[in-house]
């Protein structure tokens, strides 16, 4: 398939320092430029703010420097130049040659003053991070400081390498933008009465962008949510005007649709050449997000979309922490003799949901005509811009739910509710789901009953998968002994076909940033924790001495901000497997100490942690 995209010269980054923000001259720009915005359509009034917006952000706030390395380190001085250029003239000369020892003379004082200098500029970064913990100090104890460099080459499906930045950006558009050939034939359209509901007000809309980040990433117009909360007073009645006529005439507009497509390295990954080494973010205009928010309401009110316990992820009161609960408890609540669970691997699942199934269940939840119309109207005419090398190239997308975005986890939790009435929980099956991770288990009296009842419902997942244009990665997905002992060497097939591939059985496997095992002993999990907190300890220690860097106060907040949130994580899950002696040797031996020097065991600090302290995500 020929590729769509429209190439054309990159323009400079359109980021606002809000440090250098003239407010007065930003609120009379605003003022005298509101007049101008149209409101004859909804496309019009929509581009009339963003243009008021970016006219007055122009005048009185400075753009931020491009980022990257912008010159030499800021260890380098005057002095370690003189000294390299010395010792560059010197080695022309043939000092090397003919008097080696002094030339190595020069050279170690060369290298000597550049020690000297990356020490003292260290130690100056260190003491200054007491003022502001949360910033430097706090990535880089996470251990995120890392760079997104991208290499220009990539692997393609064949094996081979691309030559060039054009077919680097094609084949990382075809990747994370996906074609959807049933596209022209699955246009859809829905009729039926309107539900009447009155328009948002001022407030609702003003909580909606409020609840947005200040400091999260602007999109292409380089309008940030505290630019948006700073505008308010004087754009309040054209917003809650132009959200209200959006939701009524079921439009959403084309101008809040073009998203910029950052490509950003998952953990753990070591082949930067391989495109799966990366996932997409979507940069999409805030005004636009706070109008996906107004969206979201709207389904959550018309839908029991918030009503399926299967699902952990992207609801209220919910977390991985349940997930993982609901798992364990099954397991202990069980009358059956064994328990399997199969962890299922979706292929670019955000990335490659087709439209038309989705747009059919939420009609099927029952959505509104209005809310079924304007997230049609979301889906349609959508693009995505990516840079490389000072070109943008430019793809529509055709399928998927943008990562990044404020409706994309709901639109995903839409597509995956099919799968609960198709499987419903039992005394032998159960579904536990945290966004695209899937987790079923199956119990029997007999390894083999259970096997036969997990390919069965392979198929009903397969067949929703095909549905929804997704695909399940045989190799990637694992089955493990949940209750019952039977040790790895057993397999599955992905489905009753007789040509399906094979699931393998695993002695472990890693669910939502714990490692689960038959014995439920946690004990990979407490040796996986163990040496996570040695490398944030060790992190830590370099910035704290004696007499110089970060100190103790600053050095408690990042250990209580950091340190114990990352390493209690889902205590209450794996808490008992601490009371294993090689476990408290295994901790004993790798957390005895912390950054301030009088931390007690890891053991005790798991056992005393209320559940509540523990941070309810994924590592």
């Amino acid at each position: 398939m020929k590729v769509n995209r429209i190439v054309k010269p990159a323009s400079h980054e359109k980021r606002y320092d809000l440090r250098t923000a003239d407010w007065d001259l930003f609120h009379a720009t605003l003022l005298s430029e509101i007049g101008s915005i149209a409101e004859c359509s909804i496309e019009s009034s929509a581009l009339g703010i963003n243009r008021v917006l970016a006219t007055a952000a122009d005048r009185a706030i400075q753009r931020k420097k491009p980022s990257g390395n912008q010159g030499r380190n800021i260890w380098w001085s005057p002095i370690i130049s003189t000294l390299r250029q010395t010792l560059v003239r010197k080695r022309r000369e043939g000092l090397r040659s003919s008097d080696r020892l002094a030339y190595n003379s020069l050279r170690n004082e060369f290298l000597t003053a550049i020690r000297n200098h990356k020490s003292a500029a260290w130690k100056c970064f260190a003491d200054g991070l007491n003022a502001n913990p949360w910033c430097k100090a706090f990535k880089w104890a996470k251990g995120s400081y890392s760079t997104n460099n991208m290499p220009s080459s990539k692997t393609k499906p064949d094996g081979s390498l691309t030559t060039d930045c054009s077919e680097t950006a094609e084949l990382l558009l075809d990747t994370f933008v996906p074609a959807d050939p049933d596209l022209a034939r699955s246009d859809m359209d829905l009729h039926g009465p309107t539900l009447i509901r009155e328009p948002p007000g001022p407030d609702e809309i003003k909580a909606a962008i409020w609840r947005m980040r200040p400091t999260g990433a602007p999109g292409a117009d380089g309008i940030t949510a505290a630019l948006l909360r700073n505008a308010w007073p004087a754009l309040r009645d054209h917003i809650t005007n132009l959200f209200g006529r959006c939701l009524q005439d079921g439009t959403f507009p084309d101008c809040w649709k073009v998203a910029k497509l950052v490509i950003i390295p998952k953990p753990g990954r070591s082949d930067p050449c391989n495109v799966k080494s990366f996932r997409p973010i979507s940069l999409l205009p805030a005004l636009g997000k706070a109008l996906e928010t107004l969206i979201i309401k709207n389904i959550g009110l018309e839908t029991n979309l918030d009503s399926f316990a299967a699902q952990h992820g992207f609801t209220v009161g919910i977390s991985t922490v349940s997930a993982l609960s609901s798992v364990h408890e099954r397991i202990d609540a069980s009358k059956s003799r064994h328990i399997f669970g199969t962890f299922l691997d979706i292929t670019g699942a955000f990335d490659n949901v087709r439209w038309s199934p989705l747009l059919t269940q939420m009609q099927s939840l029952g959505a509104s005509l209005d809310t079924w119309k304007i997230v049609k109207s979301y889906l349609r005419n959508r693009w995505a811009v990516l840079e490389l090398e000072g070109i943008h190239y430019r793809r529509m997308l055709a399928r998927g739910c943008p990562q990044g975005s404020q409706l994309g986890p709901t639109l995903w939790k839409i597509a995956m509710t099919p799968i609960y009435g198709k499987i419903p929980e039992t005394s032998t099956m159960k579904i536990v789901t945290y966004a695209d991770d899937i987790l079923l288990m199956v119990g029997a009296a007999r390894p083999k009953t259970a096997f036969q009842r997990i390919e069965r419902n392979l198929d009903i997942l397969n067949d929703w998968a095909f549905t929804f244009g997704l695909e399940f990665s045989a190799s990637k997905s694992q089955l493990l002994s949940l209750k019952g002992g039977l040790k790895p060497g057993y397999s599955v097939r992905f489905g009753t076909r007789a040509d399906a591939p094979m699931i393998m059985s695993t002695a472990t496997a890693k669910y939502l940033g714990v490692y689960l095992d038959p014995r439920q002993s946690f004990w990979d999990h407490i040796e996986y924790v163990s040496k996570k907190s040695k490398n944030m300890y060790c992190r830590m220690r370099r910035l704290r001495s004696s007499n110089w860097g970060m100190g103790q106060l600053a050095a408690r907040t990042i250990y209580r901000g950091v340190f114990l949130p990352r390493v209690t994580y889902a205590a209450e899950i794996w808490a008992s497997g601490t009371k294993l002696e090689k476990s408290k040797k295994n901790i004993a031996q790798r957390t005895e100490s912390s950054p301030l020097g009088h931390d007690r065991c890891l053991q005790h600090r798991v056992n005393e942690l209320p559940s509540s302290s523990c941070r309810h995500y994924a590592p």
